[in-house]
């Protein structure tokens, strides 16, 4: 076909029935760049023949070095069918695991989705990560099984084996599906659950909204039996429905059933729609009756239609291939090319090696772009139809970002935005239509690339290229953005508002800065990507693909495009993993920083998910999704946007600071025999921890030098369970979103002088009544969002006592805090850190509020007033906080500060007494919080975060120690009990709050080390397949590097086997390559971030304190100090500590003798 021009593909743009968005997804290695250049070859863009080895869409040299793709590319394309053309805008995106935020961006950019999955090894681990980033955007998809062709080369198998195999693959297909539509069910079913509840408590004892909340009530009722329509039990994926084909992409051939079902209705002159009812599943052909008849009737004797009528002619054309002598299968091949009336040139059918004839007949045959691109235009979706179902996600009509669906005020203004809207969910392709576009990603491209405009279009791109990167003796290169439109027509003439994914409509404030940010016409050119070429376009309708310069100075990653600054902004992108491996770079010399600087700019710009920061140090960091990922971060930014020489560091690997479980408990050792750096910070209090339950483990005094101490701390921690912690981890977005995500805990402690209101009158929004206030136009989000962790919390709380009373636990007991877990959660004052952390700050009182405690300051009040001596409350232990985390997650209900009031308003005395107590708590108490923020982000360890940590703080106030200073001394030298309480709090009270944070901080720490710490490391989860032969040398990789393997199970009709494994990401780095070297090749794997896992094995290798105890440990490890070379927590947290620059002890000289020299005869 001849090579189709650039004006024929823009004129079918308009039409957004005829176009198709399409992204090709699949597990790495399963024939998706080779299926797509099969796809380009159609357009005659390349030779069929080198298909599959050019790979012409993966452009960087690393991509074709590595046969991987890195980078998502995308062309337009034109499929000429039955029912007319079709533009077919296909975008290939990687299948690696660290490449997945291109994938998010190509899924982002498209309305169906090609998955692709190889015949012989089935669903893959990537296979479920893809599939689940298509279904989250709500696109259709079509499925691919490829490599047909190795279950008769290489498998053997029989067309009826081959069948089987292809309909347990299409079958675990459908089961992911499944498992996404019951997800989807059950999270919805909750959410209209509890906003009918909500509802019906909001308006309850209202007669007149009575019939409201029935109403509401039915509207969930019908969109839940809407949902159980929609999730019915007819398989997504079905080759008689017509979005599943079989193929072999790199020979070039695929087929459909309605391919078959049309060959053999004029053939045999049946009905095609009895045909397509019958080729897939337990349908047989009964050549005596010429009916189909089911498996009753066929006994075992008939074969299955899809094997004899589909399967078995092309298994006999590659049986020419298999002939012993290739001459005697040559005339074969000639016959059956010549019996089905195909177009081969004799040239093809010589050839030397028959392999290639067979693939020339079966392209003449079934060609690959005739059936995947038939399948696209008939089971994908087209801009119009699609954009009623993802309207509502891009658009956040669900979840956190429901609150971006309000609108202006101003009736104008809101229709504005309503139009805006109705446009997006119509793909409204008018002149008139507000214009909306999405900018998916930025990508650098050289500017010798794009064509040549006019003069003025030229100079600016120069301009812009110098003004970007500094290129030397490299050619020049320029962001280009590439970006879907999603209503309106797009032309360089229209003036464009860049609107963040923070943009609400509906605050003038964010309408203001977006105005600010406005693009005035002719300042953006507009291309269509065309893989390795950019083609010059005027204009855009909605449902396109278009690639925009001049945007680089305005967009970082992504953004939302619009004509009207009063345009909703389209939902973020989310990606499946986080950033997880990071380097420090620095430049090879001094001089280059600037450059260097620069080029890590122009890197965060250029990759959606690389993550470059700057650390207080100054040492600046790189962080990828993984080794390869990073591998070509670093090549980039020395290639091509720093282009200076850059030295890298070993990664640094995130580590998280945690606890023993209770089984795990070791008394703990003498601070004689800790290293000097952690001798200073073991405080121990009165009751040290040791075993199971919680025992107070550190104790410090505020105050002291000049002034005398007038308070005292003490602390006590376990360790939580670890499902309620990953639960945490799993719920940061929400958390950061319901309790204000803040450093230092203001965002959840905004009542933290509520003690003081207790019992003295307050002015109508004085005080901490009002601390949040600036959050109440928020209150949508954080409902939402509470209400998201409320549940996931509490699921994982439930599923903790349901493991406690099965007796499921192992190491991991459920008294490890001698609290259950629903009582942990009503007592969260604070969560650590920045309030998304898995580390808790608990609140007094095991009831869950103030309550207990403010009883307690009343009773000890009255005593001492009673008894005139203000020493009774110097030596009360008092517990500080209040479930204000709780409380916002709606764990707990209000607070009982009212019934406190009440009770204390009848003596002047206990007011003034507790008054004066509560200002000075209430101080101590801001401290404290901060205190455990700073402590919760960096351990005592290796300075790094805490994790699945309690923290319970208690507090005495010393207040005979201010008594001389104190005024109105009676005669008898007693103080009041009033003005001692002022004393001591007025004393140092403007120095009490800092005094505590760093107390604080130093107690936690000290508490910690005392309660057997722990270090947690991030885990990968292994996929790694192997053959028969190359299992022992995948076993001692994964071994070697404390791999823990989960399952083995080998892979149905095929000699390999697909190993599951837990991997320490710590101890990843250079998997890949050993694992080549044991096996010779004949394994790979992939690896994806999981969890977060302690470190496990004995106390020797898990404790990094660990000092000999028993006399079987002083036997074995010796009685000196040296640490044993097996304890491998203690060699990690020794290597983050010699990173971060802290102090390491280390032997200078391990051992030495005495050096012997020969006597000197005389």
């Amino acid at each position: 076909m001849p090579e189709v021009a650039t004006s024929t593909l823009t004129s079918l743009q308009s039409c957004t029935a005829r176009v198709r968005n399409v992204c090709v997804v699949a597990h790495v290695d399963h024939g998706k760049t080779t299926l797509t250049d099969g796809l380009i070859a159609s357009n005659g863009i390349i030779h069929p023949r080198l298909a599959g080895s050019l790979r012409y869409l993966d452009t960087r040299e690393d991509e074709q070095q590595r046969c991987i793709t890195m980078k998502a590319s995308s062309i337009s394309l034109l499929h000429e069918g039955g029912d007319g053309r079709h533009l077919v805008n296909l975008i290939d995106s990687p299948g690696h695991v660290d490449f997945c935020s291109e994938v998010s961006a190509a899924v982002r950019l498209s309305d169906g989705a090609i998955v692709v999955v190889d015949a012989l090894e089935g669903v893959c681990i990537q296979t479920r990560a893809t599939l689940r980033q298509a279904w989250d955007e709500g696109l259709g998809m079509t499925l691919v099984l490829n490599k047909v062709d190795r279950l008769i080369s290489e498998l053997c198998l029989t067309p009826e084996e081959a069948y089987q195999r292809l309909r347990r693959v299409v079958a675990d297909v459908n089961l992911l599906i499944g498992t996404f539509r019951s997800e989807e069910y059950i999270s919805r079913a909750d959410e209209l659950a509890m906003d009918a509840e909500a509802a019906r408590e909001a308006r309850e004892g209202d007669e007149a909204d009575a019939e409201d909340v029935s109403i509401s009530i039915e509207d969930a009722s019908a969109e839940l039996e809407a949902l159980l329509d929609d999730d019915d039990d007819e398989d997504m994926f079905s080759p008689e429905r017509g979005n599943v084909a079989f193929a072999s992409a790199y020979d070039g051939w695929a087929f459909t059933i309605d391919q078959f079902a049309d060959m053999y209705a004029a053939k045999m002159g049946a009905s095609r729609r009895a045909l397509l009812k019958g080729l897939w599943g337990d349908r047989y052909y009964h050549p005596k009756t010429r009916r189909i008849v089911g498996r009753k009737l066929a006994g075992n004797k008939l074969k299955p239609m899809f094997a004899q009528l589909c399967l078995e002619p092309i298994w006999r054309v590659y049986s020419t291939a298999a002939e012993d002598d290739a001459q005697a299968g040559r005339p074969l091949l000639t016959a059956l090319a010549s019996k089905m009336k195909l177009s081969v040139p004799a040239r093809e059918l010589s050839k030397a090696e028959t392999a290639s004839a067979v693939r020339s007949v079966m392209r003449a045959w079934l060609p690959l772009a005739k059936a995947v691109l038939s399948n696209v235009a008939h089971a994908l979706p087209s801009p119009a139809d699609a954009a009623a179902t993802r309207a509502p996600h891009l658009l956040g009509a669900s979840g956190a970002a429901r609150k971006r669906n309000e609108l202006p005020s101003r009736p104008d203004e809101a229709e504005e935005t309503a139009a805006c809207s109705r446009a997006i969910a119509q793909c409204s392709s008018d002149e008139s239509a507000p214009v909306v576009a999405y900018v998916a990603k930025m990508v650098s491209v050289e500017l010798a690339d794009l064509p040549p405009q006019s003069a003025a279009a030229a100079a600016a791109r120069t301009e812009a290229a110098a003004a970007e990167i500094d290129s030397g003796d490299a050619p020049p290169q320029i962001f280009v953005a590439v970006a879907r439109v999603f209503s309106g027509v797009l032309t360089a003439a229209t003036s464009l508002y860049v609107l963040n994914a923070a943009h609400d409509p509906s605050d003038a404030a964010c309408v203001e800065a977006a105005a600010a940010r406005v693009l005035p016409p002719g300042s953006v050119e507009l291309f269509l990507p065309m893989g390795r070429a950019l083609e010059p376009v005027e204009s855009v309708p909605a449902g396109n693909l278009v690639a925009i310069a001049g945007l680089s100075s305005r967009i970082l990653k992504s953004a939302t495009l619009a004509s009207t600054p009063l345009s909703r902004a389209l939902a973020p992108m989310s990606f499946p993993a986080a950033p997880i491996v990071r380097v420090a770079v620095e430049p090879s010399c001094a001089t280059d920083l600037p450059q260097l600087e620069a080029g890590l700019r122009l890197l965060n710009q250029a990759d959606p998910f690389v993550d470059v920061v700057q650390e207080p140090t100054g040492e600046l960091v790189v962080g990828a999704a993984g080794e390869v990922h990073l591998e070509r971060c670093v090549k980039d930014l020395q290639e091509r946007f720093a282009r200076v020489p850059v030295r890298v560091s070993a990664p640094l690997i995130a580590f998280r600071e945690s606890l023993a479980s209770a089984e795990e408990q070791r008394p703990p050792p003498q601070p004689s025999a800790l290293p000097a750096y952690w001798r200073g910070a073991a405080v121990p209090a009165d009751g040290t921890r040791v075993g199971a339950g919680m025992k107070w483990a550190a104790e410090v005094s505020l105050g002291g030098g000049a002034h005398a101490a007038v308070a005292r701390l003490r602390v006590r921690c376990a360790r939580i369970p670890l499902t309620l912690a990953k639960a945490i981890d799993e719920s940061r977005d929400e958390l950061a979103a319901a309790l204000g995500g803040a450093e230092g805990g203001a965002g959840v402690d905004a009542d933290v002088g509520a003690i003081a209101a207790t019992v003295t009158e307050q002015a109508p929004g004085s005080g901490p009544a009002s601390a949040g206030d600036d959050r109440e136009h928020d209150a949508p989000v954080v409902a939402e969002a509470a209400r998201a962790v409320h549940d996931r919390l509490l699921a994982a709380a439930g599923q903790v006592s349901e493991q406690a009373a099965d007796g499921a636990w192992g190491a991991e007991a459920p008294d490890t805090m001698g609290l259950q877990p629903a009582e942990l959660l009503a007592r969260m004052w604070s969560l650590g850190p920045h309030n998304t952390g898995a580390c808790m700050l608990l609140a007094a009182g095991r009831d869950g509020g103030r309550c207990a405690r403010d009883a307690a300051l009343r009773a000890t009040a009255a005593d001492a007033i009673a008894g005139g001596d203000a020493d009774a409350l110097s030596e009360r232990w008092i517990p500080l906080g209040h479930p204000a985390a709780s409380r916002r997650l709606r764990l707990v209900d209000g607070d009982c500060d009212g019934e406190a009031q009440a009770e204390a308003k009848g003596d002047p005395g206990l007011v003034a007494a507790v008054d004066q107590l509560g200002t000075q708590l209430a101080t101590l108490e801001a401290g404290v919080l901060a205190g455990f923020q700073a402590a919760a982000q960096a351990g005592p360890l290796c300075n790094e975060p805490m994790w699945a940590v309690a923290f319970e703080v208690e507090a005495c106030l010393d207040t005979s120690a201010s008594r001389d200073a104190a005024e109105g001394t009676g005669g008898d030298g007693k103080a009041s009990v009033g003005s001692a309480a002022g004393g001591a709090g007025g004393a140092n009270l403007s120095a009490l709050s800092g005094q505590a944070l760093s107390a604080t901080k130093e107690a936690l720490r000290a508490a910690m080390l005392a309660s057997g710490p722990r270090l947690v490391e991030a885990m990968y989860i292994c996929e790694c397949g192997a053959r028969t032969d190359a299992l022992g040398g995948a076993y001692a990789s994964i071994s070697r590097r404390r791999g823990r393997v989960l399952r083995e199970e080998m892979v149905e009709g095929a000699d390999s086997f697909l190993i599951l494994a837990h991997m320490p990401v710590a101890e990843s780095f250079g998997f890949a390559d050993e694992l080549r070297t044991r096996t010779s090749g004949a394994a790979s794997a992939m690896l994806m971030f999981s969890h977060w896992e302690p470190i496990s094995g004995e106390a020797v290798e898990t404790d990094p304190l660990f000092v000999p105890l028993t006399e079987d440990e002083r036997e074995e490890h010796g009685e000196g100090g040296d640490v044993p070379t097996t304890n491998v927590a203690r060699r990690l947290v020794d290597g983050v500590r010699r990173r971060k620059g802290l102090m390491v002890e280390v032997k200078v000289v391990a051992s030495a003798t005495k050096q012997s020299t020969r006597a000197r005869k005389k």
